[in-house]
Parts: structure tokens; C-alpha cells; sequence
């Protein structure tokens, strides 16, 4: 794993040397080092990485001035976030015990193990609180509780009567292990007749004033002389097209860039679903992720992103996970089911999103697929869960896939990171 803008911009210095004024090679040293790890890594607008003349403490955050000079500003710490959760719709809440994702907006189940939502990191949760769209009646209530591994928490918070529509607890807090999986139990009294939308949210990491708190981490921008290059993205190469198996490709073409930096794939345009695809054989269990930009004008439908298949065929069953459109002409993130390479059946989830993610992961744990998306590779959150064979039979191939239907231009995709398959 490595970060290919870090890299790329370091040599772009060299182009610089009138405005960058570099650092002896004891510090570029002792700064590259924090950025190029693996582990986990989050960061406020504040977190960057300089490379510019003068000392700083190691390990502190640093700044530099109009002149390319280090200021040290202190310890550099990471800040917490919120994970949401919004219902797909009114809910009907009569079974008394239900189980929501933790976070995302997959359906609730009576089943804990359907919705369960793992969680990759330890971090702090507090400031639980949930929202209706309407009121559980009178003699009516519901208790949400956040459950780690199963087993409740001391966060809770109950919502009763005719006209209560929200509770919170910002009182209780808990940390989370990783590894762990984790939901929220909804515990329903009497009869609810009423159908509401349920949002949730609770805080993830440490809250402090200046969005710091939290365990020390590495800077994830790389910024020269005060101007700001952009976020630096965990990404792992793609395999070479030689090794994956090409399914059902007959327009399509895809080329590895710079041996396996990236693979640009293009599809021109064409009506009817058709997907082309590159596969690899799929393990009982993984996490596969993968990192894209996708280039298209979305007018009809198309797809350029995860495919899991039952065999490496053309008349297998598929589930395509990625970006797609379009209501409105606006940029979706898409789970559908097809009968085959050229036989659409459903979607689970056709959601609008304000832009089309980075990152797209799809986990095979406990008999489930979990759906996750990403803009920088290392936090995910996940959107939707179902079971592995709900429509496919034996999933056991996995890999990219692009369609484009709309008969009225092509489509490219440059797929710039790949792990899990």
C-alpha cells in the first residue's frame, strides 16, 4: 500500500525550486516516514504535510510561512466524526424487537445478524440521538439501544406518546473495539399503527474545540510553501489484466497504465444492458475494495464498478456495486441484481448521492454482503447490508465491470486501487 500523490508530488518539487525552499534531508526523512504507513489514519483541515526549510519537534503538527519556513504548532491530533443513519422510506415497527445498520440506510431487521455493521477502529461513542418523521401514538414508545458484539451499551435513549418525536443521551459513552460488530435494537410497547422515517446519529472519536482530541496521526494533505496540493488517498495497485478472466467482453477494452498504477477502462456506447467484465476467483469470506473515477454524462443508465458472480459466465447471475444514474440526471450510487450479463432483475438500492464516491467495498462475512463507500480508502461507511445468496447461489467470482446503455456516448473509468481479490 503507498500513497502515489505523496510520490508523485515529492518529484513535482523538483519543478518548484523557485518557490520551495527544501528542507535538509534529515528532516524530509524524518517527515515522510509518518505519512507513508498503513495504519488508519483520519485528519481535520488543519492536519497537513510540509516539506520546507527549518526544524519542528518530530510527531507535531507543522505549518509553513509565505517563505517556505516551519512553524511548529504542537501535538497533531486527530478529531471525531458522526455516523448517520436514515431510513429508505416509512417503517413498519409491529414485531416489538427490531435491528438497525449502525449507520447507513439499510432496511431494519427482527434478525441482530442481517444488519450487524463491523467496525474497523477504537473510537469513542457518545451524543446518541434519534429523530421521527411522526410520533409512535399515545400508550406508545420505543427504546433504542446501541448494541456492541450483541450484548447492549449504556447508550440509550426512549421516545414515548403522541407526541414525542426525538430522543438523545448525550450522558453515556462507550469505546468500540475493532473487529467488532455492532447495531441498534429497537424494543417497541403497545400497538404502532403509524409507518415513520427514523434518522440516527452518534458521535465517532473524541469532541473537542478545535476539532482535535483523540490518538496522534499522520497527516493525510501534502501542502509546499502554503498552497494546499490536496488529500493524499490510501490506494493499492490493480492486478495486470492478464490475470483476471474476462467475462462476456466483446466492445469494452482495458489497458494497464504504468505497469499497475491504474487500468483505464472504456466502453462505447451502446443500448440495452450489456455488462463487460474482468474477474478474479473469490474466496468463502473477503473484503473487496476498490478506488475509480469514472467519467460519464449520465444520460440513461450505465455502470462502472464492483461485480460478484456465481460463475465467471456471461448467463451467471450478478450483483453490480458502483456509481449509476439517474434520477434527474444526478449522480446515484447503485446495488442492482441481473440475471445475467444482458438481463436486468432489481435494485436492492438506487440512492442519490451528491457526488460519486472514491471508494467502494463490498465485505462477504456471516452469510452477508456489506456495502460500504469511502473518499479517502481508510473510513467507510456503510450504506446497505443483505444476505450473499438472497439473489445470487454460490457467489465465487468477483472483480470490475462497466455497461453503458444509453446510446449516446462512451464511458471511462481509470480503476486506481484494488485489494481483497
Amino acid at each position: 500500500m503507498r500513497n502515489r500523490l505523496l510520490l508523485s508530488a515529492i518529484l513535482l518539487l523538483a519543478a518548484l525550486g523557485a518557490f520551495v525552499t527544501f528542507a535538509p534531508a534529515s528532516i524530509i526523512q524524518a517527515v515522510i516516514p509518518a505519512v507513508v504507513p498503513t495504519a488508519n489514519r483520519q485528519g481535520s483541515t488543519g492536519t497537513k504535510f510540509f516539506i520546507c526549510s527549518g526544524a519542528f519537534v518530530s510527531g507535531n503538527l507543522v505549518s509553513s510561512d509565505s517563505n517556505g519556513n516551519c512553524v511548529d504548532f504542537g501535538s497533531n491530533t486527530a478529531g471525531g466524526g458522526l455516523i448517520p443513519y436514515s431510513s429508505d422510506g416509512g417503517l413498519t415497527l409491529t414485531a416489538g424487537t427490531y435491528y438497525f445498520p449502525f449507520g447507513g440506510g439499510g432496511a431494519p431487521s427482527t434478525t441482530e445478524s442481517d444488519t450487524k455493521t463491523l467496525v474497523e477502529s477504537a473510537a469513542a461513542i457518545s451524543n446518541f440521538g434519534v429523530q421521527l418523521s411522526v410520533a409512535f401514538g399515545s400508550g406508545n414508545s420505543g427504546a433504542f439501544t446501541i448494541r456492541d458484539n450483541g450484548v447492549d451499551t449504556a447508550v440509550t435513549c426512549t421516545i414515548s406518546g403522541a407526541s414525542a418525536v426525538s430522543c438523545n443521551d448525550t450522558t453515556h459513552t462507550f469505546n468500540t473495539t475493532a473487529g467488532h460488530a455492532y447495531t441498534v435494537k429497537l424494543v417497541t410497547t403497545g400497538t404502532i399503527t403509524v409507518t415513520p422515517n427514523v434518522q440516527m446519529s452518534v458521535q465517532f472519536g473524541a469532541v473537542s474545540t478545535g476539532g482535535g482530541g483523540g490518538a496522534a496521526v499522520a497527516p493525510p494533505y501534502l501542502t509546499v510553501s502554503a498552497t494546499d496540493y490536496g488529500f493524499i488517498e490510501t490506494i493499492t495497485d490493480p492486478p495486470t489484466i492478464a490475470s483476471m478472466t474476462t467475462v462476456n467482453v466483446t466492445t469494452a477494452t482495458a489497458a494497464n497504465i504504468n505497469s499497475t498504477a491504474a487500468i483505464l477502462f472504456s466502453i462505447p456506447l451502446h443500448s440495452g444492458t450489456n455488462f463487460q467484465s474482468w474477474v478474479k476467483s473469490a474466496p468463502s469470506t473477503f473484503t473487496f475494495t476498490i478506488g475509480e473515477r469514472v467519467a460519464s454524462d449520465m444520460i440513461g443508465g450505465f455502470g462502472a464498478g464492483i461485480i460478484i458472480m456465481d460463475t465467471a459466465a456471461a448467463g451467471s447471475k450478478l450483483v453490480y456495486f458502483g456509481p449509476g444514474c439517474c434520477a434527474s440526471n444526478v449522480p446515484q450510487v447503485n446495488i442492482c441484481n441481473y440475471n445475467s450479463s444482458t438481463s436486468f432483475s432489481s435494485c436492492p438500492l438506487q440512492r442519490t448521492w451528491g457526488f460519486w464516491p472514491r471508494f467502494f467495498r463490498v465485505q462477504r462475512t456471516g452469510g452477508n454482503f456489506l456495502y460500504s463507500v469511502s473518499e479517502d480508502g481508510i473510513n467507510f461507511v456503510q450504506i446497505f447490508s443483505n444476505g450473499d445468496t438472497s439473489f445470487l447461489s454460490a457467489p465465487a467470482f468477483a472483480g470490475m465491470t462497466v455497461d453503458q446503455e444509453n446510446n449516446d456516448s462512451a464511458l471511462v473509468s481509470t480503476l486506481y486501487s484494488w485489494s481483497g481479490i
